[in-house]
């Protein structure tokens, strides 16, 4: 089964009927029986949407997060989130939601999550840097975002897109 699929969220049925099976240590389920012309064997695995972390080596993506819903990477684009995208902050601990959008290119699954966006807040008036412990360096402004899957980027306007969050837990 495949690493996203937990044991206990796949769905089998053998011409119409549930069946549990284990899965061995390479991962497959084994289904041992005399097969006969017509049985339909469905599969169903979850698309629950999870978050995801990189590789800790990856500098670019370290402590970052991105959403995932079976095997698809999905991204936010700045037509739907708006500017700057690099200034969200995923909630990681509030749950995402997976929906399907007919109406959006020809009908993909979508995913919405909760996040913050930071921007700057009175300190940067007085200039470009400020002390690291100054009051008032940001503002945080709720936002729910909205991401596509990766594959199904820049179908709509230009922008920018981005993967990789950081976090706020």
């Amino acid at each position: 089964m495949p690493d996203y699929a937990k044991l206990d969220e796949i769905k089998l049925t053998l011409n119409g009927k549930s069946l549990h099976g284990q899965a061995n240590a390479a991962g497959f389920i084994e289904l041992a029986r005399a097969w006969q012309a017509g049985d339909v064997l469905s599969v169903k695995l979850p698309l629950t949407p999870r978050f995801m972390t990189a590789y800790p080596r990856i500098e670019a993506d370290f402590d970052k997060v991105c959403l995932m819903s079976g095997p698809l990477v999905y991204c936010a684009e700045e037509c739907d989130n708006g500017a700057p995208l690099h200034a969200i902050k995923l909630k990681t601990h509030s749950p995402a939601a997976l929906q399907f959008e007919p109406a959006l290119l020809e009908g993909v699954n979508t995913i919405s999550c909760q996040g913050l966006r930071l921007r700057p807040g009175r300190a940067f008036a007085d200039g470009l840097y400020q002390r690291a412990d100054a009051a008032g360096l940001f503002e945080l402004d709720p936002v729910t975002c909205l991401l596509v899957p990766y594959y199904a980027w820049c179908n709509r306007v230009e922008g920018a897109m981005q993967v990789w969050f950081s976090r706020f837990d």
